[in-house]
């Protein structure tokens, strides 16, 4: 098996054979700053004519624990292209044109607005992000902007991030970006709330599944995430979906921040938010990548309120940059939106 570095050099000089119009385009590999701080290597193709179409940035660490998982590179290589084509030709559908590898004049757009969207990510493990974006404080996480691209074919969909200079642009504020983004967010990328029995009794024997839908209903776990299943854990700013799981359950809610992917919601009835606090700490360090960490809190609903707010104080002192990365060979979700999931724009 090839290390990181074979991998990333092999991949640098193969891509452009998968490319049709290869002749307009040069490779340029560049460190990217995800969520929580982490650092990735974005590999995107530079127009070397102003005809030319950007395509998006791909992330070879992702790529690469592809290749991890299968030990097929070529494969690999040739999907990636593919996803890169794909997505290069619905942008032109869309109307978008030429662009520079940082996309700005995408978002002189007539209908740029209705594009805006957010998501959640960890204050403390990004302040450095959020120091160049508008952001608003949710106990301790922050609500972030971005542009929504763009669907792709392997069920993802491409973003940029709203920084200052991309709001300025768009002469738009803070306050007014979440007003769009509170109607947008949920129009693009609808909630979804699923009980967490529907998808493990896929996984058991009939007899099992059967007594599991016998679990009553304040005993159960209830995810909540958009139809993508990708940043959904912001759609616990809409209290409509946390009304129906109160409802359900009959009592007020703790959240459990499973990933930036989703929330866990659970019934208050099922222990301390102390104990949960533990257990979410526990799983963010054997099993969430460092960039979809989102929290070692727990939050609690209060349906009568309608406030979230934190529950737990075990954790509170805990990073969750702290976790160390995965080493007991915990097998991610591969999908391809994990390798080309958004475009990087830098102010």
């Amino acid at each position: 098996m090839l290390d990181y570095d074979s991998f990333k050099k092999i991949v640098e000089e193969s891509i452009m054979d998968y490319i049709p119009d290869r002749d307009n385009y040069q490779v340029n590999i560049h460190p990217v700053m995800k969520s929580n701080g982490k650092i990735y290597d974005g590999m995107c193709l530079i127009p070397n004519n102003p005809e030319a179409s950007i395509l998006p940035t791909v992330y070879l660490n992702t790529m690469y624990d592809t290749y991890q998982a299968t030990e097929r590179l070529d494969d690999i290589i040739k999907n990636t292209a593919s996803i890169l084509m794909d997505s290069k030709q619905k942008l032109l559908d869309s109307g978008v044109e030429t662009l520079e590898c940082n996309p700005l004049d995408l978002i002189c757009g007539e209908n740029v607005k209705s594009k805006v969207i957010f998501s959640l990510v960890n204050t403390d493990a990004n302040s450095e992000m959020l120091s160049d974006m508008p952001s608003r404080e949710f106990q301790d996480l922050s609500v972030i902007y971005k542009l929504y691209l763009s669907d792709l074919s392997n069920g993802g969909y491409a973003t940029i991030n709203i920084n200052n200079k991309i709001a300025d642009i768009m002469g738009v504020s803070e306050m007014e970006l979440h007003d769009l983004a509170m109607i947008n967010t949920r129009n693009i990328l609808p909630t979804k709330v699923i009980p967490m029995i529907d998808i493990i009794k896929n996984y058991v024997p009939e007899f099992m599944a059967a007594s599991l839908e016998q679990m009553p209903p304040d005993e159960q776990m209830y995810i909540i995430t958009n139809d993508k299943a990708s940043l959904g854990a912001v759609n616990i700013l809409y209290k409509d979906s946390l009304d129906k799981i109160a409802d359900i359950t009959g009592t007020d809610l703790y959240l459990i921040p499973s990933s930036t992917q989703e929330m866990i919601a659970v019934s208050t009835n099922l222990g301390t938010p102390d104990k949960v606090a533990d257990m979410v700490y526990e799983v963010n360090q054997d099993a969430v990548r460092e960039e979809e960490r989102l929290s070692n809190q727990v939050y609690k609903y209060d349906a009568k309120t309608k406030e979230i707010s934190i529950a737990s104080d075990a954790s509170i002192h805990r990073d969750i940059k702290d976790a160390p990365e995965n080493t007991n060979n915990v097998e991610y979700d591969q999908q391809p939106r994990r390798v080309c999931e958004t475009f990087s724009v830098n102010s």
